[in-house]
Formats: structure tokens, sequence, C-alpha cells
């Protein structure tokens, strides 16, 4: 965190970082006693007055906050019933052990208004000087007392009644003439956290519960500065770099306020080339001065994030500064052709992911600039350079850390217009958007890694495309430092036709629920039609299990109510014990579904994009397990930077296949190519080979190719190959590894063989589709049966199941999507021997599991472990399966529910798992440990009842 310059001005807003992180009282955080102090900076240019402080500790306050219960009245009260309805959670509702499960539960909560009081003793030389009360982040609305006479806010601030409420920029007040020069002031902040006055959106992530919480308070620096009548305006100084002529252009605004008129004005600008000082000679309020840098030109961007820093100092008679303000800024300019957005004329990928405004810790967003540094470090660990707020803006730390670590940000006005309130043309939600664009606009302009402005995510409403096409012209005209797209939409939203770049939803997903799995498409035919960058929308969103063992985790103001809840569910059904396996193999699935997904839109030559919903978990909004870190951005155990950059990094080998599983008679057809998307323009003389490898790693196979050079730019092809399997010899079916490597990139898919005949031998088992009178006989004289029950099982019959786990989460999308997380496989056990698979769903296995159910094992003997076992969702957590073995009297019985009978000519894959469970029915291994009534058996197939 940057430390303030104390041989400085302090007559200064200081805007070069973050001088000293002040948490201050937060009502929802007012009860976590996190208000520690509120900075009174009072001060004058060092030349001409030493700098005063004045450190007040602690504010008086009327708590109002009480731990949540059942009954709280939530910000947003639309939630699913079914928590406070069905029994299986009352544990969980009453007293002392109430858990949210539909979004982190805080220690404390309250909505309304909070009263903040504090005496300042206000210094005897403040009588000339103009006073500016500066809160940097407040939540939401605020009004300012002092002796009890309200103060105004500042003008071109987002006002009520003489109020404040911007969501995203500090809350200024003009207390000149409020504060007494030498007497004891009582200053008093009330600030109301209700919506009526902010119509964004409940569901907004600036103010939902959901996210960062709802939280009463302000935070971050909060001050008055006292200066001189002759001064710098805050927010108008602005930095235009131009990388053409290496020059920036500074624009400010000077107040005079009936003082004296400077004469003069400093520049003096710093980067690692050296300093440049330009003087000045003033001719009006409104200056625009162009500093040359000469040889001191330092682009910036993702790669070398270089830094300026100016001061800009205005002069008495006698040189002395008068005022003075510091900045950061990059010599950055961002624009976009018809695919891909330029930055520094410089073509790039962007590889986003969405921030969901989580913080566990603190329940509201961290102010130090630490914080966001370690955050967007670990991001680009994983091939990430930019960065969405999802319907709000962070604060100044993480602009200033962004711009330090080289990340792309998209930020939006604090806005989701889509629930219970509306957008229209000129309605007071697009009047508020106005006002908030404009502050965000002024307060962090001047951020290099600021490079995408949005109004906010899916709107509705009338004729709200006729405020989008408005506002992004607005935008465009006003500063022209970054791009403009009016919202974030879905695919079924119209166009907002005027977008610099297009952020929508689409062209994305693996459509497995009702395709077979493939390697060859791509969404060019769409995407080269459009005539701006298309940037895909909430990519992803392929659910995991829960992460149970991250509970311990939550020691900040927020818990997981949804974990606890989950993990006491899971108990109840005698599974707690799999909780790790569970959340592995699903995890597994998951990389699966993102590296398919992925590579479909690397695939496409002319995506300019995607921003990943989400690299990390969400935990509102009923919880939606989407990511490979945790909401701590931790990764979560089942895959890790080095494979996960395979297909999500700058440069990645790619397959083009039509399938991935063959038979030994097929000839396996593929191309190969290279997406390089990186920092250099070229791959000069670059070795690229391909290997096939056996399943303990061993390379069966291998062709290398002549060294080449490889440009920018997707659809680089450079192999044609047809290798007939036969060649490889193989005896039994196999999972292979196809291997790509281009000089230090490699990527890696499975490829499944099969024998191109096999003969099902059914030896002394019997095989039927249902418990009948023979299997009953069959398994009392001692023999062994086979139930094949697809589509006769009906205990389960109503939980939806495809190979893809489910998106987003139970709640919100379980009318559409699987209602499960794939499969958990005893893959050692010797019914697999000739069937070779992973622990884990894998795409081997969706023309066995795709638009089928899982059998409901509830009522079967606890000690019943399924050879494959559906995992469910965290919300029901029922015991399911597709496959077991057990003993029934006084014979043997393979259970399963999936089809392995129909079209097996076509049907390799079920040709092979039915071979493999009747060579193993037929071998000595076939030794059930667990006893299961044939009753219980026969109840999967007699009764249905919604699970």
């Amino acid at each position: 965190m940057r430390k303030p310059n104390t041989k400085v001005s302090a007559f200064v807003f200081l805007l070069i970082g973050k001088s000293v992180s002040i948490k201050v009282g937060v009502s929802n955080c007012s009860m976590r006693q996190i208000f520690t102090s509120f900075l009174l900076a009072l001060s004058a240019a060092t030349i001409v007055q030493a700098r005063q402080v004045i450190d007040l500790q602690g504010f008086r306050l009327s708590p109002h906050a009480q731990a949540p219960s059942a009954t709280t009245q939530w910000t947003y009260e639309n939630y699913s019933k079914e928590f406070f309805d069905n029994p299986q959670f009352a544990p969980w509702r009453a007293g002392s052990s109430f858990q949210m499960p539909y979004f982190l539960t805080p220690k404390t909560y309250f909505v309304g208004e909070e009263v903040y009081e504090q005496t300042v003793a206000v210094p005897q030389d403040w009588a000339n000087l103009v006073a500016t009360l500066e809160l940097e982040r407040v939540h939401i609305v605020s009004h300012v007392f002092v002796n009890g006479v309200e103060a105004t806010a500042l003008a071109k601030t987002p006002q009520v009644g003489k109020g404040c409420r911007t969501l995203a920029a500090p809350h200024r007040y003009d207390l000149t003439g409020l504060l007494r020069a030498g007497q004891i002031d009582t200053l008093r902040i009330v600030v109301d956290n209700r919506l009526a006055d902010v119509p964004v959106g409940h569901n907004s992530y600036s103010v939902s519960d959901d996210d960062q919480g709802n939280w009463n308070g302000f935070i971050g620096e909060a001050r008055i500065i006292g200066q001189k009548a002759t001064r710098l305006i805050y927010g108008a100084t602005r930095i235009f770099p131009s990388l053409g002529d290496s020059s920036a252009t500074v624009q400010m605004t000077l107040g005079w306020g009936g003082g004296k008129k400077p004469e003069k004005m400093r520049l003096r600008l710093q980067s690692e080339g050296g300093t440049v000082e330009q003087p000045v000679v003033l001719a009006n309020d409104s200056q625009r001065v162009e500093v040359r840098l000469s040889g001191l030109t330092r682009t910036w961007d993702e790669h070398r994030p270089q830094l300026y820093h100016l001061r800009v100092e205005l002069l008495d008679k006698k040189g002395r500064a008068v005022d003075q303000q510091q900045l950061t800024f990059g010599m950055r300019e961002v624009t976009a052709d018809e695919h891909f957005v330029r930055v520094n004329g410089r073509r790039v990928l962007l590889r986003g992911t969405v921030d969901g405004a989580q913080f566990p810790m603190t329940g509201y967003p961290p102010m130090d600039e630490a914080f966001w540094l370690e955050y967007f470090r670990r991001l680009k660990r994983w091939g990430t350079n930019l960065v969405r707020f999802h319907s709000w803006c962070p604060p100044e730390a993480a602009f200033a850390a962004a711009d330090s670590v080289g990340m792309y940000l998209h930020v939006e006005c604090s806005s989701w217009p889509n629930h219970d309130v509306m957008l229209t043309a000129d309605n007071a939600t697009a009047q508020y958007l106005w006002q908030e664009s404009d502050q965000i606009l002024n307060a962090y302009g001047n951020h290099p890694s600021f490079i995408l402005l949005a109004a906010g995510n899916e709107p509705k409403g009338r004729s709200w495309t006729s405020f989008a096409e408005q506002w992004v012209d607005s935008c465009m005209h006003k500063d022209g430092r970054r791009l403009y797209t009016a919202f974030s939409v879905g695919g079924s939203w119209p166009w907002t036709k005027n977008n610099q770049v297009q952020v929508r939803a689409g062209w994305r997903g693996v459509e497995w629920d009702r395709r077979r799995p493939e390697g060859r498409s791509d969404f060019s035919s769409a995407i080269d039609t459009l005539k701006v960058p298309l940037i895909g929308h909430e990519v992803g969103q392929w659910g995991s299990y829960p992460a149970l063992r991250d509970i311990p985790k939550f020691t900040g103001f927020m818990r997981s109510g949804f974990n606890i809840i989950c993990r006491g569910l899971l108990a109840q059904n005698g599974m707690e014990h799999l909780a790790d396996s569970f959340l592995m193999a699903s995890g597994r699935l998951q990389v699966v579904c993102y590296k398919h997904e992925m590579e479909r839109i690397r695939r496409t030559r002319n995506y300019g994009g995607y921003e990943l919903q989400a690299l990390a978990d969400y935990t509102g909004q009923a919880t939606a397990n989407e990511g490979i870190l945790n909401v701590f951005l931790e990764p979560k155990g089942y895959v890790e930077p080095q494979e996960w950059l395979q297909w999500s990094g700058e440069v990645v080998p790619l397959l083009r296949v039509p399938k991935f599983i063959y038979t030994m008679a097929d000839t396996l057809r593929f191309q190969l190519e290279l997406s390089n998307m990186g920092a250099a323009d070229t791959l000069c003389d670059v070795p690229c080979s391909f290997s096939i490898c056996n399943a303990i790693g061993q390379e069966i196979m291998r062709r290398d190719y002549p060294a080449r050079d490889f440009g920018w730019g997707g659809g680089q092809c450079f192999a044609d190959e047809a290798v007939p399997l036969a060649s490889l010899a193989l005896t039994d079916a196999a999972q292979l590894t196809l291997q790509v490597r281009v000089g230090d990139y490699r990527n890696e898919w499975p490829i499944w063989v099969y024998p191109a005949e096999v003969k099902p031998e059914k030896g002394d088992v019997y095989v039927t589709t249902v418990p009948d009178d023979k299997a009953r006989q069959v398994l009392r004289e001692g023999g062994k049966v086979l139930i094949i029950g697809f589509d006769q099982v009906n205990l389960g019959r109503n939980i939806k199941q495809t190979l893809l786990p489910q998106f987003w989460n139970h709640l919100w999308v379980s009318r559409y999507s699987s209602h499960t997380h794939g499969l958990l496989i005893r893959e050692r056990h010797p019914l697999f021997r000739r069937f070779p698979t992973a622990f884990h769903s894998d795409v081997q296995w969706w023309e066995l599991v795709n638009r089928t159910y899982p059998m409901y094992l509830g009522d079967m003997p606890a000690d019943l472990v399924p050879l494959v076992q559906t995992i469910d969702n965290g919300y029901k957590n029922r015991r399911l399966g597709m496959l077991f073995e057990a003993r029934v009297g006084n014979g043997r019985l393979v259970m399963t529910n999936l089809d392995l009978l129909s079209k097996r000519d076509q049907r390799i894959v079920a040709r092979q798992l039915l071979y493999s469970i009747l060579d193993y029915m037929n071998s000595d291994d076939f030794k059930p440990a667990t006893e299961v009534e044939f009753q219980r058996i026969y109840e999967l197939f007699a009764t249905f009842r919604a699970l």
C-alpha cells in the first residue's frame, strides 16, 4: 500500500494512491467493531504551511444491527420459500443456528438510517479556507450536518436533497462557512442503505445481499480538506495520452473563489525513464497543457505496465505552491477493429472473469491496495487479463493495483435494472446512470487499466435501447480514453448498434445435453458477420459440488450458510465422508466442460474474447459453485494453473477432431492448429510435434514437424493427420492421450479406442430389464442376475441428468439444467477391467448418461456403495446411483439403469460396458459385499414419488 509523501503539500487530493486506509463505522459493519478512525486531513502547501492532521478515534453510534434470523427483512425478498417451508431445513432456521442458504450469512444486519457522530477541533487558521469533507466510499445515501446545520453535496454529485447518493465515487460536501475556526464542532453523518433513492435494482452487485452485502456506513479515506480559495478542482484533472507524438495533454479546472489568481503552474512528470518538468503560464480557469515526453515514452499494457507520476502545482508570484495534485497514469491508447480490441495498436484477446463483489472476511470492499494487488496477481496466474466488475465499480485501490499489475478492467455503473426496477429512455434509473457514469469517469478516468465501461447488466424496460445508444454516444464524446458498451447482455437481448464492443452471450457452451461431444466446431459463421469485437458474456457457469472443507476458512464477518446446510444434509444421508470425493469428481467434469468450451472459442479465429462467469465460486443467488477457485481465490484442488493454461493462456495448441470415441478399425483423423494471441507478433522457428500415449504415459506413436514461424492470431493449421488405429497394435479397450507440443506450449486430449467387435457373453448370468419372478428365483437359488432397468426404474425418474453438470445452480435454473454434478466412479473396481475410465465423468460417458435419470438409493442399506454414483446438487444431497452390485438372497446381483441394450451395433461405448460387466460377473472376482433385500430392488421399479 502506498504511503503519503509527507514532504509534499497536503493541500492535495491524494490521487497518487491510498495514503491511509481508514475503515470507518459501518453498521452491518458497525457491530463488527471495525470503525477504527476517521481521518481529518487539514493541511496547506509544505512551503507555505506545515501539514495539519487531526486524528479522531471512533464515532459515536446508536447501534441498530442485529444477528439475522428467519424473520429478517432482507433487501431482496423474492427467494425460494423452500428453505423457510421445507421441514428438512428446520435445524438451520432456529435461533443461533440460523444459516441463510441463498447468500453468505452476515454476523449482523441492518437496513435503514444510521447516525455516525464525532466532534472536530477546527484549527484557528481555517477561517479563510475552503473546507471539503470527502468520504471515499459510502453505502448508500449520505447526509452531513455540522452543529445541526445540513451541508450540501458538491455540484455535479448525484444528490438526494442536499445529500449524496453515488455508489461508485467519493461523497464530497462543502463545509465552508459551517466549520468554526478555533472551535469544537459536531460532525454528524447520516447514512441510509435503503434503495428508495438509488434505483439501480436490488440484484445489482453494488447493493445486493447476494454479493458484498447491503452494508451501512463509509469506508476508506475519510477527511476534511482545507484549501485556499485558489485551488485545483477535484476530479477535473484529466490526462490524455497521445502515442503518435509522444505527448500527454493535461486538462485542469481551477477554482478562484475570490482569491488571487495564480500566474503560473508547474508540471512534473516522473517515470522509470526520467523526469520532465514544464512551467505553464495560466490563461484562464480551464487549462490544457501538452507535455512532451520525448525519449521518455514508455507504454502501458498487460505485459509491461509502465506508469507515470504527474505532479501539478499552482504557484504564487514567489514560486511557492498554493495547491497541488498528484496523479498516476499510463501511456495507453485503446481502440477496436472489426474483431479485436487493440491496446496501443496491438490486437488483444481478452480472457476475462467476472468479479462478484464477494468479500466474506470484511463484508464490504477492501480499500487497501495490497488486497487488490494480490487479487489481480492470483487471477493472472490462471491466464486472466480482464476483470469485469458485474454491476458495480471497485474502489480507487483496485484501479491503482490493476495499473501496477497490468490487468484490464471492465467496470459497470452499479446497476442491474431487471427485476424490481426497469430502464426506459428517461426514467429515474436512466437519470441515475447518467450521473453515475460521470462520477466514475471523473474519479477513475486517468487509470490505464480502465479500458471498458458499461452502464450495467442485462436491463429490461420499455425503450431501454434508446437510452443505451444515447449513453454510448455521450460517453464516447466525453472521454475517448476507453471503449464503451451499453450493457453486458444475454443472447436474447436487443443489440445496441453503436457499442464499440459487444459483451454478449449466444456464442458459447458445448451443447452436450443434445449433441455428441466433438472437437471440431467453432463460432466463426456468426462471429465473422459482426463489425465490432465480441466478448463472450458469462461463459461457462459449469457447477461443481460445494467445497465443504472450506467451511472453517470463513472466519470473518460472513459465513457460508449454504455449505453448512449442505454438510448437514450430506451427514443426514450418510455421505459426509464422500464430500471430498464428490468435489474432486465433479470438479474434474467441470474442468472438462471448461476446456471444451474455451477451446471452441479459441478455434474461432475472430472471437474477440470472453468473460468467464467465473473463475471463482459465486456465493449469492443461492450459490453457484462455478469456479475452479473458491471465494477466497484459492484452488479447490482438482486443477492447477499449469494444466488450465493449456487452453486459457496466450498461446494455445488446438485440436480439430470430429469425435473422441473410436474402434480399433477406425482411422483417427484430425488437424492441429495454434492460437497465438500473446505479446509476440511472431513466434519464430518453433518446433512442433504430436504424440499418442497409453494409460501409463508411455509414448506409442510420435510425429515431429519442421520448425516454423507462427504469426499473431488463431486458426493457424500446421498438420492434417490420419492415423489408422490398427497400427497402434492395441489388444484391449484403451484410453489414450493425444498430446500436442508447439515450442514450450502443450495441450492434450483423451481418446477412447474399443475393439471393433465384442460379443458380450452372458455365461450363467440371467439378464433382464425388470426384477421379474425369474430373477427372484435365480437369486433364491444362488444364481447371478443382471438387471438393466433403463427407463423402467421409477424411483428417481424426476431427477434430470445429462453428461453436463448443473448449470449455475439448482434453485435458479433447475427447469432446464441437469440437477446433478456428474458421476463418482469406482474406477479401480474389477467390473471396469475391460472398460477404461477415470473416477469422474468424461465425454465417453455421454451415450450412457445423457438424458437419463439416476436411481434413488436412499432406502438401500447404508453400506451399499454404488460403483457408478450420481453426485446430487448440494440442496438435495440425495443418495443416487447408476450401477451397483449386491448380494440378494443366496444370489448375486448387478443392477443398472444405464441403456446397455439398444442399438449396440452403433453404441460402442454401451456395448463395451456391457461386455465388461458380464466379463466381471462370470469371473471369480464377482463377490458383492452388501446384502440387499429383493423387495428393495422391486421398489425401485414399483414406486414413484417426487424426490
